[in-house]
């Protein structure tokens, strides 16, 4: 998640209705609930030599967005020694295949994210297509590496707006009113992404 360099590839996944379609690295199709409108694709570099195309799938209420998918397929360039290493972070096997998963809450304020982000920049595409994320939400972050060592990964990551339950990061944060129930909320936040999309072979 740092900044931009060189010029990015084209997208290489496609889209049949609500599934993205992707022949390899990893081959995989991924169904999303119809509830959710697919807005586009785009294509990073990321600091340091590494490939994100990023897709979303958003479930809005006029520009407002109440849910949304963002799926980023990431690689290293050869120059890059870099790895990944998300040990510090549970696993969980979904449709047979191995995610590090895990849950957190935060304000979302695109002025203060780092400029070539890979944030910043899906928060801006998704402005230039009409939509706004938060501006308090949870997410659930979902991480399949897919080679060892860990240079590819495939990240989905679902977001919900907390004021569609009535919830604010105040309320969440320790001495809330719900600081005590944040890991039966991420639970649930975790149940309903995996719930609201299909994994299955290419």
């Amino acid at each position: 998640m740092l900044g931009l360099a060189a010029s990015p590839a084209a997208a290489q996944r496609q889209i049949e209705n609500h599934v993205l379609v992707s022949s390899a690295m990893p081959p995989i199709r991924i169904a999303f609930d119809s509830t959710f409108t697919y807005v586009g694709t785009q294509s990073l570099v990321l600091f340091g030599g590494t490939d994100a195309e990023q897709h979303f799938f958003v479930d809005a209420d006029g520009s407002r967005i109440g849910r949304m998918f963002w799926v980023q397929f990431e690689g290293k360039r050869p120059g890059n020694p870099s790895v990944y290493d998300y040990s510090r972070y549970p696993v969980m096997s979904i449709a047979g295949r191995p995610f590090h998963h895990d849950g957190r809450f935060f304000g979302v304020d695109i002025a203060g994210e780092r400029p070539g982000s890979d944030f910043r920049g899906a928060l801006e595409f998704l402005e230039q297509r009409g939509y706004r994320l938060g501006p308090e939400v949870m997410r659930q972050r979902l991480v399949w590496l897919l080679d060892r060592p860990a240079r590819n990964e495939l990240m989905i990551i679902y977001y919900e707006d907390l004021q569609n339950h009535g919830v604010r990061i105040a309320d969440l944060e320790a001495g809330g009113r719900l600081a005590d129930q944040w890991e039966q909320l991420a639970q649930r936040l975790l149940d309903r992404a995996i719930g609201s999309m299909t994994l299955s072979d290419f």
